[in-house]
């Protein structure tokens, strides 16, 4: 009789681990895809800083753009999903300055969680300005 109710127990417990589990795990996973999203954004944010910034100084020409955006932003993210970088020399007060915009196409594990998101991929974008010498 003891042991009847011993099993008794133990099936439920299995039960209602078997209904958490999925829910849990989707919600390690969003946690995962948001830190990922993250540092995504951080490390693009400052690629196109590190990219206005080498355009700004005097000699520099638009020529290695995109080879200057790319190793900016490896090895945290792959040069194949950004786009090619837009370049503007906006005015800043009297002074000349360059805009540099990444875009990049972030793949995601678990594309429901993110809002935004189309198909499996989030665009993510920065922008840098820096003043031209």
């Amino acid at each position: 009789m003891l042991f009847a109710e011993e099993m008794k127990r133990s099936g439920q417990t299995l039960v209602e681990f078997a209904l958490a589990a999925p829910i849990l795990f989707l919600l390690l996973l969003g946690i995962i895809q948001y830190g990922l999203i993250f540092s995504a954004s951080l490390t693009l944010r400052h690629g196109a800083q590190v990219t206005s910034r080498t355009l700004s100084l005097s000699g520099a020409t638009t020529n290695n753009v995109s080879t200057v955006a790319c190793q900016a932003i490896s090895p945290m993210l792959d040069c194949s999903k950004l786009q090619a970088p837009q370049v503007t020399y906006p005015t800043v007060g009297p002074n000349n300055a360059v805009q540099v915009k990444l875009t990049y196409n972030l793949p995601l594990i678990v594309s429901f969680v993110v809002p935004g998101a189309s198909g499996n991929t989030l665009t993510l974008t920065a922008t840098g300005v820096d003043r031209k010498f």
